[in-house]
């Protein structure tokens, strides 16, 4: 079986992002202490933690917006806020100022609060004039080095499955024996995704799972004895190569990811990746034992931390099937970085180039290939296609991103 894999053509559009409202604008901030914003708690213990934020003696306009700063301390002309609601969205607010909504919060690594900002999204929006008049209070993260966003992938040995998740900078990850990466901002090929959209991912960690046997259950967990383990989960290995038996595998592709408090919608249209992402989950229960996605994953353009929101969302099915990807244009598109498309006006992934890509999934590498490599000299041009063995299926994942002309690396 060949599977091409192709995300939608990287044609001339312009991706839309509901932060993208708030690129290259100002925020002054002049507290107002006739309005508060406090919480039924100060301290984050877990991701996907509820926090209930009460405003009082607020404008009371719809276009108020109530946004996540993470961390708290941030300056916000230079890093946007993670996540945020208009004040329509809250139940009563418009006209009274007051009102309460509860946020679901992931474990982002850092400390983190509110703010109410206000002039923006009412009729003006082609000059807004952006103003911070009040905080709630900060929110400590007393568990930075939660294991959050299990992942699971198979490689070109039957025998090993790597599970990868994120933490701070937990010192000795383990699934038995793991090896930790990240990226930064200086490794990011341009805006947005290296300035304001920009979010410090915490170490990406990976971790082999060695000596399995074919069509065998296993359970595992991964962390650290310092700072705890995930809950345990299961998979399932690949019958052996050559065994006929039935495998049942889930294609998917072009998905995106959503807040599951309702931040982030206004113009937004994946809403449906999580009944979609509940739907995959539901499979495993009737023996499905793979997931291979074919392109365009978070749809975060640019905006870094959706890619903690699309791996926490997804963790629901991908620590128990293995979750082979290639990149979309979502993913890698970015013009003059070494990308199949070098029109200007190719920018797809909003400056992300592959990068933030190839660092967060652990996919198989070419013969003699120890990391992903640069398929041109000077460029970002990163090698993502590869191929795999599960059972009776030999899967060819190709990259339609990378170029693939007569002559090239993929090509051949």
């Amino acid at each position: 079986m060949a599977c091409l894999s192709r995300a939608a053509f990287a044609g001339q559009h312009n991706p839309s992002h509901p932060l993208d409202r708030f690129l290259f604008q100002s925020f002054a901030v002049v507290i107002d202490p006739k309005v508060s914003m406090t919480l039924n708690s100060t301290v984050q213990t877990t991701t996907n933690q509820n926090f209930l934020l009460t405003i009082a003696g607020g404008p009371g306009k719809a276009g108020d917006v109530i946004a996540l700063y993470a961390p708290a301390n941030v300056d916000p002309n230079t890093v946007l806020f993670v996540k945020y609601i208009q004040g329509n969205q809250i139940p009563g607010y418009v006209g009274t100022g007051n009102g309460t909504y509860t946020f679901t919060l992931l474990n982002l690594r850092t400390d983190s609060k509110f703010v109410l900002i206000t002039g923006g999204l009412g009729s003006n929006l082609q000059a807004p004039n952006f103003t911070i008049i009040a905080q709630s209070p900060v929110i400590t993260n007393t568990n930075v080095n939660q294991p959050t966003q299990g992942h699971l992938a198979v490689t070109q040995d039957p025998t090993t499955m790597l599970i990868s998740w994120t933490t701070k900078n937990s010192a000795k990850p383990t699934a038995k024996w793991a090896t930790t990466q990240t990226y930064t901002r200086a490794d990011i090929c341009g805006a947005p995704a290296n300035g304001t959209g920009y979010f410090d991912p915490g170490s990406l960690h990976t971790a082999a799972m060695t000596g399995l046997q074919p069509s065998t259950k296993y359970y595992y967990v991964y962390g650290s004895d310092a700072d705890g383990y995930a809950l345990e989960a299961f998979f399932t290995t690949a019958p052996a190569s050559g065994d006929q038996s039935l495998v049942k595998i889930i294609m998917s592709a072009d998905m995106g990811q959503s807040q599951v408090d309702g931040a982030n919608e206004p113009g937004k249209d994946e809403e449906n990746s999580i009944p979609v992402t509940n739907a995959i989950a539901s499979e495993i229960a009737n023996g499905y034992t793979l997931n291979v996605h074919n392109g365009d994953l978070s749809y975060a353009d640019g905006f870094l931390a959706d890619w903690d929101n699309y791996y926490e969302q997804i963790s629901v099915f991908t620590r128990y099937l293995p979750f082979m990807t290639v990149p979309g244009n979502h993913e890698r598109d970015t013009y003059n970085s070494g990308d199949a498309f070098t029109f200007p006006g190719s920018n797809d992934a909003r400056g992300e180039c592959g990068i933030v890509y190839t660092r967060q999934q652990s996919m198989p590498q070419q013969p003699g290939q120890s990391k992903p490599i640069m398929a041109t000299a000077g460029s970002w041009g990163l090698r993502s296609y590869y191929s795999f063995e599960y059972g009776p299926i030999h899967f060819l994942q190709y990259d339609s991103e990378s170029p693939f002309a007569e002559g090239t690396l993929q090509r051949q």
